[in-house]
């Protein structure tokens, strides 16, 4: 074997064991479309820089994210103090909190049609687009990052559920039930530097090299933008990403009705 096929193999064991990680479900059928919903500044960014960009979780507006469940806080003070420990949850907690500030992530809608709530949360009056690619595709864009990983985030009733574990990325991989049609698919980063001893200042986000052209099947032009937004679209991708222009096309919710 040679020293290329021996990295080979080996960054592909690397990937299956992250896909394998109890922390991060992965969907039964991988060619299922996945959805980014995005404002027109944040578009040409992506296509302008080729990276995608990971907001650091305690940042994100939901103020529950990275937070654990009561039943969960419960669940480890009783083990912890089971077994001897002088310090229970609230102890444990800071490590929580301090997961919350170095961590890391990317989020996508997982779904084969289009999504009618995410165009109004997430691209405002008409000035949005959605790239659209496969969950595959997503993991092969990360294979060679031993850093990241992919899953779907599971919804649950935190009032009255548990985490099967007190694993720190079990609170990054689930939401409360209210945000189930989100259908979240999230990339997640947790670099070591910054969590060691002593740690560097974790930034307020990351970015992760990522090519717009190759790993893109398709990108809608926002249903409730004026006609000028898609000639507008169209020269941008013109001249950033010439490679998507044939992929842009107006969101299929701006059909016209028969009557």
């Amino acid at each position: 074997m040679t020293k290329n096929q021996q990295t080979t193999t080996s960054r592909s064991g690397a990937l299956e064991a992250r896909l394998k990680h109890p922390c991060f479900p992965q969907p039964e059928n991988t060619s299922i479309k996945v959805w980014r919903y995005m404002d027109f500044v944040k578009f040409v960014w992506l296509l302008t820089h080729k990276q995608l960009y990971f907001t650091r979780l305690d940042l994100l507006s939901d103020t529950h994210e990275g937070s654990v469940t009561p039943q969960t806080a419960k669940g480890i003070d009783k083990f912890l103090k089971s077994r001897g420990a002088k310090v229970g949850w609230e102890q444990l907690s800071k490590i929580y909190q301090a997961s919350r500030r170095t961590t890391f992530v990317n989020c996508w809608y997982a779904s084969n049609n289009e999504s009618e709530a995410m165009w109004r949360l997430y691209c405002g009056a008409g000035h949005g687009v959605a790239v659209q690619t496969t969950y595959a595709s997503l993991v092969d864009s990360i294979k060679n990052n031993n850093d990241l990983f992919i899953g779907l985030v599971s919804y649950i009733d935190y009032e009255r559920e548990g985490f099967p574990s007190a694993n720190v990325f079990y609170p990054v991989m689930h939401k409360r039930l209210a945000f189930s049609h989100e259908r979240e698919v999230r990339m997640v980063i947790s670099p070591t530097k910054y969590r060691a001893a002593p740690p560097e200042p974790a930034p307020l986000g990351l970015t992760v090299e990522w090519d717009p052209t190759s790993l893109i099947e398709a990108v809608y032009v926002d249903p409730y933008a004026p006609e000028y937004y898609y000639e507008a679209a169209q020269s941008i991708v013109e001249n950033l990403a010439p490679g998507l222009v044939r992929k842009l096309v107006w969101s299929q919710m701006k059909s016209v009705p028969i009557i």
